[in-house]
């Protein structure tokens, strides 16, 4: 095979490696598939060996092609443009900025268990391509350059080392900066509201609500209050309306959202929700925000009620990391492996050609309804 090559100004081995990491992305040398011999390769691009030997060196070290002696030099089963998945976080959980989120926390938990860039169980949409899927971490993702993981996620996009991108929260200005030019690279956003920009992978709030109430109304409770943090009009208006639903009984005093950062305005919330002294007291607490639950659980403690004698609770909890609580609690929430097993299945669904749903709902499960030994698959 022998072809003419517009240099550019680039050197010799970088057109050599575009030239064959251009083959393998496009699809025109396949995962198993062997690259043309060495001899074949100097005759093509009218290099020396050791040029040769150089730009196989630098796609074996970003993973596009594996080296076996004398059988020849082979396309990866895993290559990273197939396998390798960002996750960008807009801030670092020692910057000593705002505290990070639990939900932050768990993904990362998750991210780096056998860890960073670690390799995961096989589990692509069909469950049939046996390819090890990796996640790399990039910390500082702002709408600016300055950062070191920044020009090393927009040197990954560029050199066709990730499958997609996986943000956890997006800021709108990052579509301004350098990533703006990855339209062709599948993208999702994992966040309590949708992205405007991308396809959203969302824990299902509302669900979680009336999975909470069920519960609740299997245990013969029929007076509910709330805590959750931010607590909006929409929420508690859902809220509600599912409470009457099943002929239930809230108050709009009973619905709280203290400030997740303040562990006093937390305890005292609860303690005067559960105040003995009241004439009409909830007999069943929904905590929605694991932030809440440990200084929430203080507070009932610190009101001197029984738990679950004189009060069940329902409490969030981004499994497999729950939060601690003073009390017995029936934890409710979402397990992280899943929202990331499911952002990649899009990711590679997206690859395939299917556009993904603008947004897309994981259920809330009870603890033991978590597969102990999950993985991510």
């Amino acid at each position: 095979m022998t072809q003419r090559i517009n240099h550019g100004g680039l050197t010799k081995n970088d057109l050599i490696v575009n030239d064959l990491r251009h083959r393998i992305v496009s699809g025109a040398l396949l995962p198993g598939d062997q690259i043309a011999n060495r001899i074949q390769l100097e005759e093509t691009f009218q290099a020396s060996p050791a040029t040769i030997q150089k730009a196989l060196d630098r796609l074996s070290r970003d993973g596009f092609v594996r080296a076996y002696g004398r059988r020849g030099t082979f396309v990866a089963n895993d290559p990273p443009h197939l396998c390798d998945y960002a996750l960008v976080f807009e801030d670092h959980p020692q910057s000593g900025g705002k505290p990070w989120s639990r939900f932050n926390s768990a993904l990362l938990g998750a991210a780096i268990a056998e860890g960073r860039s670690s390799e995961l169980r096989k589990g692509d949409a069909a469950g049939k391509s046996g390819r090890k899927r990796r996640i790399k971490l990039y910390y500082d993702i702002q709408p600016h350059a300055d950062v070191e993981d920044y020009q090393r996620l927009v040197a990954d996009i560029k050199n066709h080392r990730l499958a997609g991108i996986i943000y956890v929260t997006l800021d709108s200005e990052i579509t301004q900066t350098e990533l703006s030019g990855t339209t062709n690279l599948p993208q999702l956003c994992l966040n309590t509201v949708e992205a405007p920009q991308v396809s959203s992978v969302l824990p299902d709030q509302a669900a979680f609500v009336r999975k909470a109430l069920d519960y609740l109304k299997s245990q013969g409770r029929s007076r509910v209050a709330m805590v959750s943090a931010g607590l909006t009009s929409t929420f508690y208006q859902v809220f509600a309306a599912e409470v009457a639903a099943r002929g239930m009984t809230t108050r709009p005093y009973w619905s709280q959202g203290p400030f997740f950062a303040s562990a006093p305005a937390i305890r005292n919330t609860v303690h005067l929700l559960m105040n003995p002294g009241q004439n009409e007291r909830p007999d069943s607490l929904i905590i929605s925000d694991d932030h809440l639950v440990e200084q929430g659980s203080q507070g009932l403690l610190n009101a001197g009620v029984l738990v679950p004698e004189d009060v069940s609770v329902v409490a969030y909890a981004n499994f497999p990391f729950p939060p601690t609580s003073s009390v017995k609690v029936k934890w409710l929430g979402f397990d992280i492996r899943d929202v990331l097993t499911t952002a990649m299945n899009l990711i590679d669904e997206q690859r395939r050609g299917r556009p993904a749903p603008k947004t897309t709902l994981i259920p809330p499960v009870f603890e033991e309804e978590v597969h102990v030994g999950n993985e991510l698959e």
